[in-house]
Formats: structure tokens, sequence, C-alpha cells
């Protein structure tokens, strides 16, 4: 398909400029995630929901239980700092356990005596970037998580 285009000259008088365009009429959008983790100690982020339901820490150790009680989770979201989230006191996370935190409004939560819900939030947030940091109760960053999505538009030409 050829349309035209006017292109001003420098001396201020315009041309019409034909120009070659494709016509794309159908496609389909593939998004494909990755993640990077870190921890330093026992307690590891494991698990951040895309839709920002939850987020799954877990306690590596064979031996030892965890008490993270007043650790925070700090969440940024596309390179803005969504919220900071402190964990109740009084929390332990069992050898090889797990920790579920579930936003408010999750839908179906099955609270189990290893989940909680973080009533002071809706969600954990979405967006293209992700980033979960898990802060010990002295300020040391001791996990991360952070979520990449890659949105790949396939588009298909006409047959014009």
């Amino acid at each position: 398909m050829q349309s035209r285009t006017i292109i001003p000259n420098s001396n201020g008088r315009t041309r019409l400029v034909p120009v070659e365009q494709d016509h794309w009429d159908s496609g389909e959008v593939q998004t494909r995630s990755s993640f990077k983790r870190h921890a330093k100690g026992n307690v590891s982020i494991v698990e951040c929901d895309p839709q920002g339901k939850y987020i799954i820490l877990e306690n590596t150790s064979g031996s030892v239980a965890e008490d993270v009680s007043n650790f925070e989770i700090r969440r940024v979201i596309d390179g803005v700092q969504a919220f900071v989230f402190r964990l109740p006191s009084h929390l332990v996370i069992q050898q090889h356990g797990h920790l579920k935190i579930y936003g408010r409004n999750a839908g179906e939560i099955n609270l189990t005596p290893d989940s909680i819900v973080m009533e002071s939030h809706a969600s954990w947030g979405q967006g293209r970037q992700a980033e979960t940091f898990l802060y010990n109760s002295h300020g040391i960053e001791k996990a991360s998580h952070i979520l990449i999505d890659r949105f790949l538009q396939l588009l298909h030409p006409s047959s014009n």
C-alpha cells in the first residue's frame, strides 16, 4: 500500500513524498516472565504472584526455625516504591517451612497456620517489573525477588 506524506523543505515549501506502508490487521501478544532471586541467610522470597495476590517466603534451613517478627517487605512496581509491609510480631517460619502472605482482596484465600493476610493493602500490586525486598528488623536486606514481564507482539500482515 502506498500513501503520500507532506514533507517541509528548509526554504519553507512543502512537497508530497510517496511512502510505502505495510498494513497490519491482526496479531497476538505473548507475555514472557523471568525472575531473579537472591537471599542472604535462611529466609528467601520463593514466589511472587504476577497478579499481586500473594508472596511466599521460605525458610531453607532444615534445622533452625526463623523468627521473622517485624521484618519488612518493600514492593517496587515499575521503578516506583509501592509500599512497605511490616510482618507482625511473634511470627516464626519453621524448618523447611513457608509463609504465604495474601493481599486483602486476593479472592479465594485458603488460610492455613502458614499464611496471613496483609490487611493494609488490597494486593501486592502488579506491573511490567515487580521488585520485592525483604529486610530484617534491623533494616538489613535479607532477600530479593525481581519479576520482569516482557510483552512480545506478533503481527501478521494483511493479504492486501
